[in-house]
């Protein structure tokens, strides 16, 4: 007489798929935030910027942590 085999089927979970979820960069200009691909390079984005916004020729251009940039005009003399 033959015997039984008892077979167990467990299973494993399987690791969650790294994920390669990105943080949207933003320029920020006054009250603007304005999105940017992340591949955007300083000079790419103040070229850009200039094209829209010619008053920030004078401007700095500041890299802000996370990988945002953002315009601070210069104070200057009104005449």
């Amino acid at each position: 007489m033959a015997t039984e085999t008892e077979i167990t089927v467990t299973e494993t979970p399987q690791a969650a798929a790294p994920t390669t979820e990105t943080r949207q960069r933003l320029v920020h200009y006054g009250d603007l935030e304005i999105p940017i691909p992340p591949t955007a390079t300083p000079e790419d984005i103040r070229t850009v910027m200039l094209r829209t916004y010619p008053e920030l020729t004078n401007a700095t251009m500041m890299e802000l942590p996370g990988g945002d940039v953002k315009f601070v005009m210069a104070a200057g003399e009104k005449g």
